[in-house]
């Protein structure tokens, strides 16, 4: 059951992408198990019912490249718990939970639906990547591929200890080693092109600062880079 240990599986190094924002590495995590945990910080103090509607009533979106509105539906969520005034600044705290490899190699959008009473006036989303072995070369239009780049730089890190924001350790056990290197051969030529993110709608624009996702201001989304037993 997820609960506040997996605060140590937090990926501090990674953000959401944001409608209207050019997609970085800082959105993609290389984990070998993919997405399989995001935090949501909701102030604003919500009963827990508004809450596990909130959680219950989220949208997901997975594909690769291109329009998102294309995208197939992602899978849901195995479970889910909220942890009241655990998160930034006393806001609430939604963790999501998927199974290992629900989600991988590919972006998840995930869409927070509209609830006036939480200051969410329209729906608002923000997206996820994961590509496995990726270490952080390339970007741009032309996204990411798993190359000899990246197996390179596992190499030099080799029997290294490693922390939650190591992009080459790829199974998130500590230490870089053949582990990792044998996931990197197999992933080898895997690519993640950055999605066709819309600009946020006027309506969205005119939202109070404290609407959603702005690190400081108690509702953010987070990436939990190896969700904790």
């Amino acid at each position: 059951m997820p609960g506040p240990a997996d605060n140590a599986a937090i990926a501090t190094d990674k953000s959401a992408l944001l409608p209207g924002q050019p997609a970085s590495f800082a959105n993609v995590t290389s984990f070998d198990k993919g997405i399989n945990g995001i935090m949501l910080d909701v102030s604003g103090g919500l009963p827990l019912t508004a809450l596990a509607g909130l959680a219950g009533n989220l949208g997901f979106k997975v594909g690769a490249a291109g329009d998102p509105s294309g995208w197939a539906n992602g899978p849901r969520p195995s479970q889910f718990t909220i942890l009241p005034d655990a998160g930034v600044d006393g806001s609430d705290r939604i963790i999501l939970v998927w199974a290992d490899g629900a989600i991988r190699n590919t972006w998840l959008r995930v869409t927070v639906p509209a609830l006036p009473q939480g200051g969410f006036n329209a729906p608002e989303a923000f997206y996820f990547g994961n590509l496995v072995g990726e270490t952080g070369d390339g970007g741009g239009a032309s996204g990411w591929r798993v190359s000899a780049l990246d197996l390179g730089q596992v190499k030099r890190d080799l029997n290294k200890a490693a922390g939650i924001t190591s992009p080459t350790d790829v199974n998130r056990d500590g230490r870089v080693n053949a582990l990792d290197l044998g996931i990197l051969k197999r992933a080898l030529n895997q690519s993640l092109a950055p999605p066709l993110v819309p600009a946020p709608a006027a309506a969205a624009q005119a939202l109070p600062p404290a609407a959603l996702f702005s690190d400081g201001d108690g509702k953010s989304a987070r990436l939990l880079d190896e969700l904790l037993a």
